[in-house]
Order: C-alpha cells, then sequence, then structure tokens
C-alpha cells in the first residue's frame, strides 16, 4: 500500500487553528486550556494538508496526554 498525499498550497495559520480544533475536547477533559500565541501572519506554504494536519494535531495531543505539573506550551516562530 501506498501512502497518498495531495500536495496544495495552504496557509499555516488555518491549518493549525484546524489541528487545535481537533485537540480542544481532550484538552478541556484533562483541564487544560489551549492558547493560540505566534505569528499573526505566515507565508503561505504546499504541503499535503491532511498529513501535516495530522502531525500537529499529534503534536499537540501528545503536549497535552504527557504534560508535566505545567500547562504545555507548544511555539511557533516566524523565518
Amino acid at each position: 500500500d501506498q501512502i497518498r498525499a495531495d500536495f496544495e498550497d495552504l496557509d499555516p495559520a488555518e491549518l493549525g487553528a484546524e489541528a487545535i480544533e481537533e485537540v480542544r475536547l481532550a484538552a478541556s477533559q484533562n483541564n487544560v486550556q489551549l492558547k493560540v500565541i505566534g505569528p499573526t501572519e505566515f507565508r503561505s506554504i504546499v504541503a499535503a494538508r491532511r498529513r501535516l494536519r495530522q502531525v500537529i494535531a499529534n503534536l499537540l495531543a501528545n503536549a497535552v496526554k504527557f504534560r508535566a505539573d505545567a500547562p504545555p506550551r507548544i511555539s511557533s516562530i516566524s523565518m
């Protein structure tokens, strides 16, 4: 079986918002408040939307699930 990836131009901020929404319920069930802090503008990127959203959502879910006493913090940087 091959993994199929459809590459397209996309807005990283939009993709990040989609991934955050995927983990928001799990976060609230673990008493974790998701707070987005980062650049307001990103350059468009070419990526496989579904795959990249899955990667970001998995990172967020792991941060919520395996957090220590302090709330998880995931930061973005602009280049």
